[in-house]
């Protein structure tokens, strides 16, 4: 090692002095000549290009590791004893670094731990992951949608001393969280009830959803849970800024392992993935708030520079784990449709006048009026479009294909059920009993109708459409690319009834976005490039070069849009783009 200790001051020149704080816990640059302070914030980029003097590092792994490699350039002052550990700490983050590579790589044969019932057992890739959790004992697990995240987390809570197990959920997925476990393993469960703290009875795993996680957070503070685990973990992308947000923050405090799983955890921006590893699954890694912006982000404060650098570096420290489907992509289709001029002409004074405020108002004025205007231009052209789109989804069903019909807004689903009412079709939305959706749910899969209305963010998690649908139907978009993918992700799942590979090859599952080039579709379309970007580059950040756009102006420039459309002629021929 470069390092210098005071017995050799004599004969090696030195560029500063480094020091291992206990109290700390941190590793201290002081003294640092001027051009090397330059070339170590070129290296560490959390460090504010202002700051001068003293520098402090958390004795993080890899920083350790880099502070080695630092010293090997420019020689610091050190004792015998922190020379020692400096390096030591470095050797070892090479060795975990090198046995964490050698758990992921296709040969490897990881341990079974505990037992499943009869004929049940996890993949290869499956028990890798479970072996690198418990490693790592912190991970976020980003699989892609239907490689069975549920059985992988099954899978963990076997591992010594992860009982017991608080596992949160969304508001549909309780009940089946629990059927699968009780079909996969002998662990035994119990679902909450209620925001208010109860005796909770015997179990291996109690099931919480995120609503009713702000209850029980002295339960939470008392470490009877030793594992927690976070199903689409995206519910917690705002941080600890929510009252469920701060409520798993304290879960995840208390816990000794913490297990977060999503294939689309970020729905807009890079910022998110900071919320969801500094609150939940391992503080620290990517430094506070601020270093984070300053080493990943560009001037926009939510916006990654760079994803798949980002990318990359979770999945090289092993804070992200994520594997794709192997089967063919799914085939994604545009069909532009024609929209009811009626219904535009309903809300046009209204619409045009907060358009113009949207653009000149003052900032309070043109702030309430862009959220009405995105309010009101989203409903709108739902409706307009909505018989348009009915028409589409009776061409598959009367064809007897089996789709899913995905929209937002009341007032659409209203339209189709009336144009479709012959059809008999199902809902799946925000407004049923969770009684209600497992029943919609299991009529579905027994074939008794062939459109199944399901709301775009009601659709994480649920698993069994699949085995009789392949067809996905977008009637209404959403500002996120990911909610898209995780609508998808309902059929493009394992189970499929598609088959093998090569019936996959013949018959993918097939995406339809029904769009119109009035009011928020061509926007929204626009704005998924940048967001889709800042997702697919830091959850994969191998594939190739995405769009980068921004996103401050999206209301302002469906505002300009609708005003400049006002003085077009309407189009009515739909075109089909592949």
């Amino acid at each position: 090692m470069n390092a210098v200790t005071e017995s050799s001051l004599l004969n090696t020149r030195t560029y500063g002095s480094l020091s291992y704080s206990k109290e700390k816990e941190a590793w201290i640059i002081d003294k640092i000549e001027p051009h090397v302070s330059l070339r170590l914030k070129a290296l560490f980029p959390r460090i504010s290009q202002t700051q001068v003097g003293r520098f402090t590092f958390k004795a993080q792994p890899d920083t350790c590791a880099d502070l080695f490699w630092f010293t090997q350039r420019y020689p610091m002052l050190m004792t015998v004893s922190d020379e020692g550990l400096l390096q030591k700490q470095s050797s070892a983050f090479h060795q975990e670094v090198a046995e964490r590579h050698r758990i992921t790589m296709p040969e490897y044969l990881p341990p079974q731990y505990g037992e499943l019932k009869p004929d049940c057992e996890l993949r290869n890739y499956q028990m890798q992951f479970v072996e690198l959790f418990r490693r790592t004992r912190s991970l976020l697990l980003g699989d892609d949608t239907g490689l069975g995240k549920t059985y992988e987390a099954i899978g963990a809570f076997l591992l010594p001393g992860a009982l017991p197990v608080a596992t949160v959920v969304q508001t549909n997925a309780a009940d089946q969280w629990e059927e699968k476990i009780q079909e996969f393993s002998y662990l035994r469960t119990h679902i909450i009830k209620g925001t208010k703290p109860y005796n909770l009875p015997e179990a291996d795993v109690y099931i919480f959803r995120y609503s009713q996680l702000a209850g029980w957070v002295e339960v939470f503070a008392t470490d009877f849970f030793k594992m927690c685990c976070f199903d689409e973990i995206q519910e917690l992308r705002h941080g600890a800024d929510t009252s469920k947000g701060r409520g798993a923050k304290i879960l995840a405090t208390h816990t000794e392992m913490q297990l977060a799983m999503s294939a689309t955890p970020i729905f807009n921006f890079g910022i998110e993935i900071f919320n969801i590893v500094e609150n939940y699954i391992r503080p620290g890694a990517l430094g506070n708030r601020a270093e984070f912006i300053r080493e990943w982000c560009a001037d926009d404060d939510k916006i990654v520079e760079d994803p798949k650098a980002l990318g990359t570096y979770l999945t090289e420290n092993h804070i992200l784990l994520r594997r794709l489907k192997k089967h063919p992509p799914v085939n994604r289709v545009i069909i532009e449709v024609p929209y009811d001029k009626k219904e535009v002409n309903k809300i046009e004074n209204l619409a045009r006048d907060l358009a113009l405020k949207t653009l000149n108002g003052s900032f309070h004025e043109s702030g309430q009026a862009a959220r009405e205007f995105d309010i009101w231009m989203r409903q709108v052209t739902g409706v307009s479009k909505a018989k348009a789109v009915a028409a589409y989804a009776r061409i598959y069903a009367e064809q007897g294909i089996p789709i899913i019909l995905a929209g937002w807004h009341r007032e659409v689903y209203e339209i189709w059920l009336e144009e479709l009412k012959d059809l008999n079709p199902l809902m799946y939305t925000g407004s049923e009993s969770i009684a209600q959706k497992r029943k919609m749910k299991a009529a579905f899969i027994a074939g008794q109708s062939k459109i199944f209305i399901l709301s775009l963010r009601s659709g994480a998690g649920i698993d069994g459409l699949q085995k009789v649908c392949s067809t996905v139907l977008f009637g209404e978009i959403d500002w996120s690319p990911q909610v898209h993918e995780q609508v998808i992700g309902r059929v493009d799942r394992d189970g499929s009834f598609l088959g093998n590979l090569e019936e996959m090859e013949e018959n993918p599952v097939q995406a339809v976005f029904l769009l119109t080039q009035y009011g928020s579709d061509p926007v929204i379309t626009d704005l998924l490039g940048l967001k889709d970007s800042q997702a697919c580059g830091i959850m994969n950040p191998n594939q190739g070069p995405v769009k980068k756009n921004h996103d401050t102006a999206r209301i302002k420039e469906m505002a300009k849009r609708y005003l400049e459309s006002l003085n077009k002629p309407e189009k009515h021929e739909p075109i089909l783009q592949q």
